[in-house]
Formats: C-alpha cells, structure tokens, sequence
C-alpha cells in the first residue's frame, strides 16, 4: 500500500479550509436594498445544467436567483420555484449585472459589495 502524498493531503486540506470559509457577499443594490450573494463554486462554474427544462424567460430568472442568499449562504431560491424565476428575469440588468459580478460570474469581483 503506497503512502499517502504529503504535498496532495496539505493541497486538500487547504481546499477544504477555503470551501469552508468563503462566505456570501452583502451588496447594496439600489431598488433592491441590501441583499447577499453566494460565491460560485467550481462546480456551478463547470456547468450544473439543471436548467434545462425551464422555459427561455424562467432561464434567466435563474441564471440571477440562483446566487442569491442569506448571511449563511443558503440559496433563497429554489429551480422549482418558477413563478419566483419569471419574476427575476424582469430585474433591471444593472441589479442583475452587480448580482452575477458579485457572484464571480461576470467582470471582476466584488462589484457592488459592501464594506462591513
């Protein structure tokens, strides 16, 4: 039986470590209010395509719902949830742009995020 790698199990450790303690963005968002904002994770970023099934208008709701939060990180929204989706799909871009910029999902991070 090989032993295990030193450097791979410090890797994994510091991994989990950085899982374990990112922690939702609070962003101000005008006509919204103060709202918090999930990280993505490697996995949402490789491609979760649960969204499949949902018609073109409750897509985009998604791609904004799916980041918001509360200050534990809990998702608000669920991809069931379809009226909810409709409805975020008419958020306004600017307030749907901070959302993803602080999720990581477009343009630099942190856009929009406020100062404890």
């Amino acid at each position: 039986m090989s032993q295990p790698n030193p450097a791979l199990q410090a890797l994994l450790a510091a991994v989990t470590q950085a899982a374990e303690t990112t922690r939702p963005k609070l962003l101000s968002i005008p006509g919204l209010g103060d709202v918090y904002v999930a990280p993505m994770s490697t996995e949402e970023w490789l491609g979760m395509r649960e969204e499949a099934e949902l018609s073109p208008s409750e897509q985009k709701g998604w791609q904004i719902a799916r980041w918001l939060c509360d200050e534990n990180g809990e998702r608000l929204v669920s991809i069931n949830n379809k009226a909810a989706l409709a409805t975020f799909a008419k958020l306004p871009w600017q307030a749907a742009n901070q959302i993803l910029i602080a999720a990581g999902v477009l343009g630099a991070p942190g856009g929009g995020e406020k100062k404890p």
